[in-house]
């Protein structure tokens, strides 16, 4: 645990250096040496389709780490997403699926379980990601803890949405909600 630990802090203390390398990669056409560096820090991508788009390959990746750890995870087809920027969407749901996956790692092999359900009423993007709750304590330290809820609840604030989170003794369930006063959208194949 202390190596995950160590290892993340270097990984965050390094990031900036090995963002602007990865782009002076793509810059000068070494689209594969980037997409390796990419994979060694990320883990292999599964993103091969023409409809590619950055959500799509985060949520992938999600479903593949959960699948690692054995837990049942459902999304729903045909998941629509708002004209938010790419980096903004991965970071919202990419800290509301780690949550999600953290809560399930601890607990027994029949209960681990998460559900991203999708409602395209008319006016509004739903989303519904709801996960069995773990009753252990995460494992990041005091000044980080529920700072990836603090920086979704700021982005999805600023795209005019809204975050709810409420649970009881076994369900966690977030709750996001952005306006779709936009025609433009993007999908989840």
């Amino acid at each position: 645990m202390i190596k995950q630990i160590n290892d993340i802090d270097q990984l965050i203390h390094d990031m900036n250096n090995i963002l602007f390398s990865i782009s002076g990669m793509i810059l000068l056409g070494k689209t594969e040496e980037a997409k390796f560096k990419l994979e060694q820090i990320f883990g292999e991508f599964e993103c091969n389709d023409k409809n590619f788009s950055p959500i799509n390959c985060l949520i992938n990746a999600k479903i593949k780490l959960a699948r690692k750890y054995k837990i049942n995870f459902h999304i729903d087809k045909n998941v629509l997403f708002p004209p938010v920027d790419d980096s903004e969407l991965c970071i919202i749901f990419g800290n509301i699926l780690d949550n999600a996956i953290e809560s399930c790692v601890n607990l027994s092999l029949y209960n681990k379980f998460i559900r991203f359900e999708f409602i395209n009423s008319k006016n509004k993007y739903i989303y519904i990601i709801s996960n069995s709750k773990s009753i252990f304590r995460t494992s990041k330290n005091k000044d980080s803890c529920h700072m990836g809820l603090r920086i979704t609840n700021k982005l999805i604030n600023k795209n005019r949405g809204l975050l709810d989170i409420s649970e009881n003794k076994e369900i966690f369930n977030t709750l996001i909600v952005f306006p779709k006063d936009i025609d433009v959208y993007k999908e989840i194949v």
